[in-house]
């Protein structure tokens, strides 16, 4: 069986059955990555995407066009891996937690039993008759009211003790449908009327990593030649020449000096307000595919307001064929369900990762003297990589969706006899940035702007509140507005 296939036992009904060797050992890792393993007797609960009734879900095959399978089946799978499970089994949960994956809370029945133990366990009963709830109605409203307010999901769960699936569903209306809201329906109206008015668009963002605005027409012809498609802006730059610090200050719209973060430990960051935060309580399905921050803790403690959380663990993850990956998993959030928010955080062409072979086979252009044959082979590959990547967005995107290149800093080659990043020095401080988009009037643009700005401007882009944001948008500039007067603030630090 070649890696990554699936296999299927075909039962007399010819209908397939679910086996332990249904899933790679790759896909079993990625599975149990997205399971938060407490005590024994706990429930575990699954921390990525969920369904409707709050049940987990899981791509079994990321390369394939598969459906998605319930995480709770994959679990007890897991745990009885000489059985297999047909499409009319059931595993019910005796927690009756749905997004439980602890097998020892799991048992295989069928439709019978299941409605056998509903009854017997009264969870036909709604709201609070419900033997089993863990939350008051007027907690329920609670939630609702605080997610109107921009609240996450995943901190609402962790203080009202519930999953934050649990939470998505309650402020969706997907469960406790029964508790009336005024606000809610107050809402749902204005925004009806608002979305009607002024739809909102898909936005998709990409940031690379130590990539120089020489770098694109030196490796990247592809994304240089479909610049001239959008808005390419001549004077950006970071506000703090390093991965963390900069990465922070577009993920919240702040200035170092604001945030605190000068180095590319994360420890204490705070990430309940972000884009991405905002955004998701403002309807938008939001995914981050990548790099986020160095050091995060993917594993155990998903960031608030991502409703797809697929961050890199290390900058080396899936070897050569890393942007191929992204590649794909950024198309898959385009092509899902609008409005979406994708964030693409690629780590070319920071080492040590060279590009897909293909790139490896390409000539290189001729290097530096300050930069060693072997570094330079690993830039240019991945650069070609990326190239393929960003271009790959760019021309898959709807006629609604804004697409926003950039870098979290610049790189220097040694010719003022500095090499790197972190200085006070133009290549540092000075990123690409490039926008496409619908209405877009393609240009080259000369005023100075900062990637706060891009938080400003997604924000905007989403008619969602920028309060507290020290950015400003410049989406007039990317319409060719006259009627207001551009004055860039640049603020930059380094040492």
């Amino acid at each position: 069986m070649q890696d990554g296939a699936i296999e299927v036992e075909i039962s007399p009904d010819e209908t397939p059955a679910l086996r332990f060797s249904s899933l790679t050992w790759g896909d079993w890792l990625r599975f149990w990555r997205h399971v938060d393993q407490c005590g024994p007797d706990e429930c575990w609960p699954w921390t990525a995407s969920c369904k409707r009734e709050g049940h987990g879900e899981f791509r079994i095959d990321k390369r394939a066009e598969t459906k998605k399978t319930a995480a709770h089946r994959l679990a007890w799978l897991y745990a009885n891996h000489d059985s297999s499970l047909l499409p009319a089994d059931v595993v019910a949960h005796s927690c009756d937690n749905p997004p439980c994956c602890n097998p020892a809370h799991l048992f295989k029945t069928d439709q019978a039993g299941n409605r056998f133990d509903c009854v017997a366990k009264g969870r036909q009963a709604k709201g609070e008759e419900n033997g089993r709830a863990v939350l008051t109605e007027a907690q329920v409203r609670e939630i609702r009211a605080r997610k109107l307010r921009g609240e996450s999901n995943v901190a609402l769960g962790r203080e009202y003790g519930v999953n934050h699936c649990t939470i998505a569903a309650i402020a969706n209306r997907k469960s406790w449908r029964h508790v009336a809201s005024l606000i809610v329906g107050l809402t749902t109206l204005l925004t009806a009327c608002t979305s009607s008015a002024e739809p909102r668009p898909d936005i998709v963002v990409v940031i690379a990593d130590d990539l120089a605005v020489r770098d694109l027409p030196l490796a990247m012809p592809r994304v240089t030649e479909l610049a001239a498609e959008g808005v390419q802006f001549d004077a950006a730059f970071t506000p703090l020449p390093l991965c963390g610090p900069s990465r922070i200050s577009l993920l919240t719209g702040k200035l170092p000096r604001s945030h605190g973060f000068r180095s590319n430990d994360p420890t204490g960051f705070d990430a309940r307000d972000t884009i991405a935060t905002r955004l998701n309580a403002a309807g938008y399905a939001t995914t981050i595919a990548g790099k986020l921050l160095n050091k995060h803790w993917k594993a155990t403690h998903p960031e608030a307001g991502w409703d797809t959380y697929l961050p890199f663990d290390h900058h080396d993850d899936f070897g050569a064929a890393q942007s191929d990956v992204l590649k794909r998993q950024a198309l898959e959030c385009m092509s899902g369900s609008s409005p979406h928010f994708c964030y693409v955080g690629a780590v070319a062409p920071h080492g040590p990762l060279p590009g897909p072979e293909r790139c490896q086979a390409q000539p290189i252009r001729e290097r530096p003297p300050t930069v060693t044959e072997k570094r330079w082979s690993q830039r240019m590959s991945a650069l070609c990589g990326l190239d393929d990547l960003v271009a790959s967005i760019v021309q898959a995107r709807g006629s609604d969706t804004y697409v926003i290149f950039t870098s979290d800093n610049g790189w220097m080659y040694g010719e003022n006899g500095r090499t790197g990043k972190s200085e006070l020095v133009l290549d540092a401080v000075q990123v690409p940035l490039i926008v496409w988009g619908p209405d877009v009037v393609p240009a080259r643009r000369r005023e100075i702007v900062s990637l706060v700005d891009v938080s400003a401007t997604v924000l905007r882009l989403a008619n969602v509140g920028r309060s507290g944001v020290e950015g400003q948008s410049f989406l007039r500039l990317l319409h060719n507005d006259a009627s207001t007067r551009w004055v860039g603030r640049l603020e930059v630090e380094g040492q």
